[in-house]
């Protein structure tokens, strides 16, 4: 019984689409855009510092989206550096505010904006944004990505029945 079992989850699994590869082929072309004071945890704030943390932790999810990190701090280049290695955020790109281009920023950090292929602003939070709401919108509304099930159960069986 216990081989049957196996067997016809290997098939059903087999037989199922793989989703991460068609949400991470759309997901070209996108941009996650994380407006951070790298001075903040300097003066006792740590929305910069916590939201650098998810936003590396999309860019590892999604690894063909682009995510860029703008500093809008006054760091040197050297010290922007240090503070880079320091959080951690090796590997990724972290870029100086020039203010000309700006999309979705208004001042406040952090502030985070998705852009899909064209540029076009699909989502913006600002403050803190959780990993769930950046992977469900980066999945909704520049993937358009079918949700993925979490198990798949035998047919004619219902779940946990096997």
């Amino acid at each position: 019984m216990r081989i049957v079992r196996l067997a016809t989850l290997t098939l059903l699994l087999a037989a199922s689409p793989a989703p991460d590869a068609r949400s991470e082929r759309d997901v070209a072309g996108a941009t996650l855009l994380g407006y951070l004071d790298l001075l903040e945890q300097d003066r006792g704030g740590r929305g910069s510092r916590s939201q650098a943390v998810f936003l590396r932790s999309m860019a590892v999810q999604h690894p063909r989206l682009l995510v860029r990190l703008i500093d809008v701090s006054s760091l040197s280049t050297t010290r922007r550096r240090n503070r880079v290695r320091d959080w951690g955020l090796a590997g990724l790109r972290v870029e100086p505010f020039s203010g000309a281009d700006a999309p979705g920023y208004e001042g406040v950090t952090p502030t985070t904006v998705l852009l899909d292929g064209g540029g076009a602003m699909v989502a913006r939070w600002e403050g803190f944004a959780t990993a769930a709401e950046l992977d469900l919108a980066i999945r909704a509304r520049v993937s358009n990505a079918e949700p993925t099930r979490s198990r798949v159960a035998p047919p004619g069986g219902t779940r946990g029945s096997w």
